[in-house]
């Protein structure tokens, strides 16, 4: 009987190597926070590439792992959107995917196993090899792919709300069953150990819960969390642990998880009635936040306000934050611009108008690329132009191998010495 050799998670761990330049998922990583150690353009005068694609009526989120990207080409007469994989370096088509001529594809993941895509006609989740599209498996799942980035367990596992599948077969690890106010809806994020979301109903109370990431067992839950009937804003956890929620028509909340329980560290009442989108972190942990078209920068401690923009970002829905190597604070107003400021929000180091940038969150890729996608024809990418210290990371062929067979790695270390 032939024996199958799994990688140590020592040398292979997702949570520590996937996440070191590679832009997966929505905010970068599973907790969400847009924090990296990549340092992205601090000027966008000129683009490093710029190349036309099919129409899109708006711009869709953009994950990278290694040279390639993904993101979707959505138009709405009829609707329906593909799939495009492309070069990093040059912005070159490599593969495009619908998988029927009514699919509306979205992505939702890249790793180095597979591109993940939502097909929103059907309501399933396709595995796609990263090297030529093809389907590897396709699971029931419903949600909304636009903005609906999954996460990924230690080895690789996509997860979904309350669900760990395996990266395989696509099979079901194990499951939750809860209910959501507004769905289909995301929002969840997790740690290395643990999964967070938030349950309820239109007319129940709305809270917070953790599961174990590798079993799904429920650990614990929060009490009655006060706001609006439904709830949409997302989760984002900061560097430091701490899990903040913005309830619909509410506070703002950061929680602690103590193990045994979340308990409520501080909480922070917006000038405006919501706080639209994902937040970003600091290195120290403070959270970067939109209220009242304002970016803040709330203390981890206590959630005092250290200082904001002092220009309007006009942010909409799904507003997203994004933080650099250097500090500096990336926005995307989910309307038709981006923003980049200084560490203290108070120098506009740049901005640029797109159309309809929408779910193109500022994904910092590897080399510190930067690609920008909205409405039209037109995909562009950014890059710093000065040298940076280099970003160690490696990619492999496999990470699942037959004893006696030889596995080959792959170096795609970011700014590499000159």
């Amino acid at each position: 009987m032939n024996k199958i050799l799994k990688l140590s998670m020592f040398v292979f761990c997702f949570v520590s190597i996937l996440f070191a330049q590679n832009w997966p998922t929505i905010g970068g990583k599973n907790e969400r926070n847009g924090l990296s150690k990549i340092i992205g353009p601090d000027s966008v005068t000129t683009p490093v590439w710029s190349v036309n694609s099919s129409q899109t009526v708006i711009g869709n989120s953009v994950f990278t792992f290694g040279d390639k990207f993904v993101t979707a080409r959505a138009v709405f007469s009829p609707y329906t959107s593909k799939l495009e994989c492309r070069s990093l370096t040059d912005g070159s088509l490599v593969w495009e995917k619908m998988v029927y001529p009514t699919s509306i594809m979205y992505a939702v993941g890249f790793s180095e196993d597979a591109v993940y895509a939502h097909d929103y006609s059907s309501d399933s989740l396709y595995a796609l090899s990263p090297v030529d599209g093809s389907v590897k498996w396709a699971v029931s799942e419903n949600m909304f792919g636009g903005n609906a980035g999954i996460l990924f367990a230690c080895n690789g596992d996509p997860i979904v709300r309350g669900k760990r599948l395996d990266k395989n077969t696509g099979q079901t690890i194990w499951s939750y069953n809860y209910i959501v106010p507004v769905g289909p809806n995301a929002g969840y994020a997790a740690t290395k150990t643990t999964f967070y979301h938030y349950k309820g109903t239109i007319n129940t109370d709305k809270k917070l819960f953790a599961l174990d990431i590798e079993t799904g067992q429920f650990k614990y839950e929060t009490g009655a969390l006060p706001g609006d009937g439904d709830q949409e804003w997302p989760i984002t956890i900061g560097t430091d642990g701490t899990i903040y929620l913005k309830r619909d028509g509410g506070k703002l909340y950061a929680f602690e998880d103590t193990g045994s329980e979340l308990r409520i560290k501080w909480q922070y009442t917006p000038t405006a009635t919501e706080m639209s989108g994902y937040f970003g972190s600091d290195a120290a942990g403070n959270i970067y936040v939109i209220d009242n078209d304002t970016v803040k920068l709330l203390s981890v401690i206590n959630g005092s306000v250290i200082s904001k923009s002092n220009v309007a970002v006009q942010s909409s829905f799904f507003s997203t934050i994004s933080v650099d190597g250097e500090g500096k604070v990336y926005v995307n107003n989910n309307s038709n611009k981006m923003f980049c400021f200084s560490s203290d929000l108070q120098t506009v180091i740049w901005e640029l108008g797109v159309p309809n940038l929408t779910y193109c969150g500022p994904a910092l890729a590897k080399d510190g690329t930067l690609v920008i996608t909205g409405s039209g024809f037109n995909i562009k990418a950014y890059k710093p132009n000065k040298p940076f210290k280099p970003v160690a990371d490696f990619s492999a062929d496999s990470n699942n191998i037959v004893a006696g067979q030889s596995i080959n790695f792959f170096d795609q270390s970011s700014f590499l010495p000159t």
